[in-house]
């Protein structure tokens, strides 16, 4: 996703292509996330329940069955993507694309007129933002400059990729596909 996005940010030469790409990522994100917590609130009233008995229930669903926020709290969550005081806890990923798609075009700005390597020595204090604090989105600089450098360095890539035997590229491609799974595992 990283990498997709680089290319629009890339492209971004004036005011006009700059709020087109705003534009675009608006509508890319804000859409799914407002469809994902009005259904899951619309459930979670019909859910709600805290008297029900339990026993059959994981310790997730029993936490789910008693999150419904006030309708003035969503009103308040619909304006920008989020966990909605957990009413969607998958929104923090949306939170995340969101907060750097602001930040993008100025992160290729400084890759393409410094260099994408001060991007990923910058990104890396931000690894030990604790997850509780405002700032915490900031912990995936580094996912988001990866992305910027292997964008920038493609063709490279690309070559090098197509002079390594067979082999070396099927272990490669199996150890990628290992660690994209692996954070579930993880967690």
């Amino acid at each position: 996703e990283q990498t997709g996005l680089s290319r629009p940010a890339s492209r971004i030469r004036s005011l006009v292509t700059l709020v087109q790409f705003y534009l675009r990522r608006i509508t890319r994100i804000h859409p799914p996330y407002v469809a994902g917590l009005m259904i899951s609130w619309v459930l979670s009233g019909w859910l709600y329940d805290r008297s029900a008995p339990t026993d059959a229930l994981s310790q997730s669903w029993i936490d789910l069955r008693r999150i419904h926020i006030s309708p003035q709290t969503l009103q308040q969550s619909l304006l920008f993507p989020g966990e909605a005081l957990i009413q969607l806890p998958v929104g923090w990923t949306l939170k995340v694309e969101a907060l750097f798609s602001i930040f993008l075009p100025f992160l290729m700005l400084v890759a393409v007129r410094a260099h994408w390597l001060l991007l990923i020595a910058v990104s890396i204090p931000a690894l030990v933002i604790e997850a509780s604090t405002t700032y915490d989105f900031l912990r995936f600089t580094l996912d988001f400059s990866f992305g910027i450098a292997i964008y920038c360095e493609r063709d490279r890539l690309a070559v090098l990729f197509e002079q390594m035997p067979a082999w070396l590229r099927g272990v490669m491609l199996a150890t990628g596909i290992a660690l994209l799974t692996s954070p579930p595992y993880f967690m």
